[in-house]
């Protein structure tokens, strides 16, 4: 059996991801909150209403199911290889109150998208998809000639550094049993050889701490079940990537990387935290080989990132002209300290305290500075000025849409 008919075999007898209808509804997904993403990407706000959006390889739905609830007005489409896979799709926007004729179902593969997609889209998201492709730059390619001149295109793909441990498991698999099209025996010879090594393996080590994170995250039906040993430990085809990997295929694309989904943790400042000495000593790398450090330091199993077309300008924001903001929703306040839904945070004291909750009751920059300075005491141009700095912190730590 070709690799082509092995991929649609296993993703038909195993649909993933493995998260079962009317499971995991209320969860938020900033990354698949367009109004939310759009602007930490270009700092441009822009009204999520009546966009388009494409989930490239929606597998059994949980993207979907994200995508239509965090934008309501949105119109969807959603492919998928598999055709299980989109039967439970719909089943779980059902299940969801979420399906509707704003949303629609192809069976199809993303190497051929643009044969029958005769449009162009706000947001697209092809999460754990192209790297298992036949050819990934040509489905990336099909991708990028579907992305609006403003569009935003979320990708994962596979990491070869933090895969290292995991291909092991896979080679030591494909070297025991006999027939690699045969997924009930490489289940069956996978989990006897996780049985018999020691935790202190390597190989074993690394699978646990997969497992539990995945127990963690979607619980232990999720972390037990066949199908994700198969997607992890026997995928028919899959492609990895490093950082210079990555960043030459999006340059042949003449696409540009713009932010890593973990953006936060692949800064200097988070990388030598402890070291003041070389924070300073790399001040002068381009953030390209900034992320070449972070993913020899703290290799991950996936890239998780937006890309855009090179043409695609950000915007450098200009705060003396401030008039209106809102808050996202996925803002987390603790004690003193308000979080982004990226891991920046800050601490609301005093009168930043004061400043976040008149935010919070949707004022606008004049009614907040008026109130500011009779609350503190202060001129009308202290105050603007205070709150001014305030909200170019909060811009910067992703928790304010400048309007």
């Amino acid at each position: 059996m070709n690799e082509e008919d092995l991929l649609k075999k296993q993703y038909t007898l195993y649909p993933y991801p493995p998260i079962p209808v009317g499971e995991m509804e209320d969860e938020v997904l900033y990354s698949s909150n367009y109004e939310f993403v759009n602007y930490i990407c270009t700092k441009k706000y822009k009204s999520p209403e009546n966009i388009k959006i494409l989930d490239a390889g929606c597998g059994t739905g949980y993207s979907t199911m994200k995508l239509a609830s965090q934008n309501p007005s949105a119109e969807i489409i959603a492919v998928d290889i598999s055709q299980s896979s989109l039967d439970i799709a719909k089943e779980r926007l059902q299940k969801a109150n979420l399906y509707s004729d704003r949303i629609k179902f192809y069976n199809a593969d993303i190497e051929n998208l643009s044969s029958f997609l005769n449009q162009k889209f706000n947001y697209i998201v092809s999460s754990g998809v192209i790297h298992h492709l036949k050819n990934p730059e040509r489905g990336l390619s099909n991708l990028k000639n579907l992305l609006a001149d403003d569009g935003i295109l979320h990708l994962m793909v596979y990491s070869e550094y933090g895969r290292y441990t995991l291909k092991l498991f896979r080679k030591l698999i494909d070297l025991v049993r006999k027939d690699k099209n045969d997924f009930e025996e490489g289940i069956k010879v996978g989990k006897e050889l996780l049985n018999i090594l020691p935790e202190s393996h390597i190989i074993k080590y690394d699978y646990l701490k997969s497992y539990n994170s995945y127990l963690s995250k979607f619980g232990k039906n999720f972390a037990d079940s066949d199908i994700q040993f198969v997607d992890a430990y026997l995928n028919a085809r899959e492609t990895s990537y490093d950082i210079d990997k990555l960043f030459e295929v999006l340059e042949r694309h003449e696409l540009k990387l713009i932010r890593f989904l973990d953006e936060a943790v692949r800064s200097k400042e988070f990388i030598f935290l402890k070291s003041p000495f070389l924070t300073d000593y790399i001040k002068d790398l381009d953030k390209k080989e900034i992320y070449k450090i972070s993913e020899i330091l703290y290799p991950e199993r996936n890239f998780a990132f937006f890309c855009s077309h090179k043409s695609l300008e950000i915007n450098n924001q200009s705060y003396d002209k401030l008039k209106k903001f809102k808050l996202p929703k996925f803002n987390k306040k603790s004690n003193n300290m308000v979080m982004s839904a990226t891991g920046k945070g800050i601490q609301l004291l005093g009168m930043y305290k004061y400043i976040y909750e008149e935010i919070e009751k949707e004022n606008d920059f004049e009614t907040t500075c008026q109130n500011v300075s009779y609350k503190f005491y202060c001129d009308l141009n202290t105050s603007k000025k205070i709150i001014t700095n305030f909200i170019k912190d909060m811009d910067d730590c992703d928790l304010i849409f400048i309007l």
